[in-house]
């Protein structure tokens, strides 16, 4: 059996120089990061902001190394929009704001070929938290840009497995109703959405032709079905 790990009189000196340390240079939190604290619905206080999303605690320590990140993480989106690096931008932007802040930059400086948008609207659709959240930029960046190469949105093996598909199929979806994009041909994983919250979501069924099915997903892990025919974009899904 293993012993209970020890901690010696050094290492604790050690840790409690780097905390006193801390205390005398102690800075306050970025402005930038301060007006984005928020409370959850659970009384938990986070920063929620673009280029950081973390546990908020006024602690300095925790605040030393938050703004460190933010101002290194400032710097590297400055470069990556100077260089119209959408790539390098993609990754500093955190999960929750990359589709509004992909949009943005849509619509102002990013000006991709058709395989540059639409493998990089597959890479945001995938790392997505709440397509729900998202819907009204959704929309336009589904239907308005780079039409006739849409397919682009599937990976080569992902065309291939839609493409063995039969002409019609049953979807599932997991969720407050049945307009949404987001559907699975795993009736399994529908009810997992539904129930992982114990919020009372319900688990929809459609049969629906291929062809009206906007892509075939796999990288999400959840044999993803994107269908918008029937898309309410005004709803929260």
């Amino acid at each position: 059996m293993g012993g209970a790990l020890k901690i010696t009189d050094e290492e604790i000196k050690a840790q409690q120089k780097a905390i006193d340390e801390a205390y005398e240079r102690a800075e306050p939190l970025h402005e930038d990061l301060q007006n984005s604290i928020i409370t959850t619905t659970s009384g938990m206080k986070m920063i929620h902001h673009r280029l950081y999303v973390a546990h908020y605690m006024n602690h300095p320590m925790l605040i030393e190394t938050a703004n460190k990140v933010y101002k290194a993480k400032k710097e590297l989106e400055k470069k990556a929009i100077s260089e119209k690096d959408i790539g390098a931008y993609f990754y500093v932007i955190e999960k929750a704001y990359r589709v509004p802040y992909i949009y943005e930059a849509l619509m102002s400086w990013w000006k991709p070929n058709a395989k540059e948008y639409w493998e990089t609207l597959h890479h945001t659709y995938c790392t997505s938290e709440s397509v729900y959240n998202d819907l009204e930029y959704w929309d336009v960046l589904f239907n308005e840009y780079h039409q006739d190469k849409k397919h682009l949105m599937m990976t080569r093996k992902e065309r291939k497995y839609f493409k063995s598909l039969p002409e019609e199929i049953t979807i599932y979806r997991g969720g407050v109703c049945d307009k949404g994009i987001s559907w699975t041909l795993n009736k399994d994983k529908a009810e997992w959405f539904a129930n992982r919250y114990d919020n009372g979501y319900l688990v929809f069924k459609k049969k629906v032709k291929k062809s009206d099915c906007f892509a075939y997903i796999q990288d999400c892990k959840e044999d993803e079905i994107i269908y918008i025919k029937e898309t309410d974009w005004g709803i929260k899904e």
